[in-house]
């Protein structure tokens, strides 16, 4: 079903139109409301007492209507032709502003005068409306205030509500773009861009839509180009072990002479060289990190135990110093138990190379931020700042002599550490001369939850 998509513009007059009409209507209700208090009673409109006096004041003057029925809120103040208070229920306050009201000073009430035959009566009242229940002018604000504060507190809280409903939308559509550029991000592209109901933003879903398509295919297109060359490699190595076991074949029939050439046997070491050249080649394409595997269960301490054991053997053999440090393992990881030993053990044979006799080598395994660890550290000369530019290529090597190793330890660590999901980092250490390499393994949630 086609969605029907509109612009941000829209969407917003849409929003406010709903604001202006709630705001109409808040507005009519309390008009409504105001003048239904009018009609039945409830609110006395502001010239209340004054009309009422105008109305009456004939019948007041001849004491035909009593003053002490002047309705609330007016007061009356009875003077005799003397000037004497006769009756009043003005209080003092009242009487207060009387006075300033007589010198010309008074502000706060209005008076209405009415002459009688023996006296002269002085209402007092002010231009304000008022609740009919005097006990309702004490605990409320006065209609007039309350008629201009509930719209708008009501409109203000309306306002905030809609606002937070405009962000939530505006929000889902904003999100599910950051979802896509985050699965692009992490190279996740398997996945069916979800179409927007807003133009706008339906375009820039459509832009990385075409985008992600784009880098789908370009990494299709790489990793065919690198399993190409993958498999090229495994080509050469097989073919050259063909030719290479006949050579290897005639002078070991020659060494069984007699008159046996002594450079035979030299020629024979160069060749079993060879073979060890091609086995590590052939092991670092069999490790590439285009592949992966369901691997199994590993016991941590039996793999950090295996390890201890048999690099203390290595390390004394070469007569290098080794301890191992253990901090939060996991209980178990997932992995392939040998291919991680020999990476590990490529990374101490490159530390046995290059430290001096009795040269220290440290082993760290711990667990941290949902990963687990393995750091080799020695206190050899370090990495230059080629070797940390180019030290993961393959065949890299600062060692210059012939006959040397080649350069394929690290190579070969990173592409079994890579198939596990996780990465290689090489530096130099900061606290002390030497090397550091860091391998880092990507736990589980069960892994994680099981860290002791």
């Amino acid at each position: 079903m086609a969605l029907n998509r509109r612009s941000v513009t829209f969407v917003f007059l849409k929003y406010l139109l709903i604001f202006v009409f709630a705001a109409s209507f808040i507005f009519i209700l309390s008009v409504s409301f105001f003048m239904y208090g009018l009609n039945n009673g409830g609110i006395l409109p502001a010239n209340f007492v004054e009309n009422y006096v105008r109305n009456n004041r004939d019948s007041l003057e001849k004491g035909e209507t009593n003053y002490k029925d002047i309705p609330f809120p007016g007061k009356y103040l009875v003077l005799d032709k003397d000037g004497n208070q006769k009756d009043t229920n003005m209080g003092e306050e009242g009487i207060k502003d009387y006075e300033l009201a007589k010198e010309g000073n008074g502000n706060r009430y209005f008076y209405m005068k009415i002459e009688r035959a023996e006296d002269v009566i002085f209402v007092q009242y002010d231009l304000k409306a008022k609740y009919s229940d005097p006990v309702l002018n004490r605990v409320l604000p006065s209609p007039e205030l309350l008629y201009i504060m509930v719209p708008i507190l009501i409109n203000v809280i309306l306002a905030l509500g809609i606002s937070y409903l405009f962000k939530k939308k505006m929000k889902g559509e904003i999100d599910s773009i950051l979802q896509m550029t985050e699965k692009i991000k992490a190279q996740d592209l398997d996945f069916t861009a979800q179409a927007s109901s807003i133009v706008e933003f339906n375009a820039a879903i459509d832009s990385l839509d075409s985008m992600k398509e784009a880098l789908k295919k370009s990494l299709e297109e790489q990793w065919a180009m690198e399993k190409e060359r993958l498999q090229q490699v495994a080509s050469i190595t097989h073919d050259i072990n063909t030719p290479l076991a006949i050579i290897k074949g005639s002078m070991e029939l020659m060494m069984e002479e007699e008159d046996a050439n002594p450079y035979h046997k030299t020629v024979i070491n160069n060749i079993h060289r060879i073979e060890e050249y091609l086995a590590m080649l052939k092991s670092h394409t069999a490790n590439d990190p285009l592949v992966f595997e369901d691997y199994s269960w590993i016991d941590t301490v039996e793999f950090v135990n295996r390890i201890e054991e048999e690099g203390d053997i290595l390390c004394r053999k070469n007569q290098r110093s080794f301890k191992v440090y253990r901090d939060k393992l996991p209980e178990r990881f997932k992995g392939d138990f040998e291919e991680l030993k020999r990476g590990v053990f490529n990374l101490l044979n490159n530390s046995i190379r290059f430290t001096e006799n009795k040269g220290k080598i440290e082993l760290f395994f711990y667990a941290e931020e949902k990963s687990f660890f393995i750091e080799v550290r020695d206190n050899g000369k370090g990495f230059s700042k080629e070797a940390l530019r180019r030290g993961k290529e393959v065949f890299y090597t600062e060692t210059k002599e012939s006959g040397e190793h080649l350069g394929m330890g690290i190579s070969i660590a990173e592409s079994i550490v890579k198939r596990h999901g996780g990465a290689l980092k090489i530096q130099n250490r900061t606290e002390d001369k030497g090397a550091q390499v860091i391998l880092k393994i990507p736990l589980g949630i069960y892994q994680i939850l099981h860290i002791f």
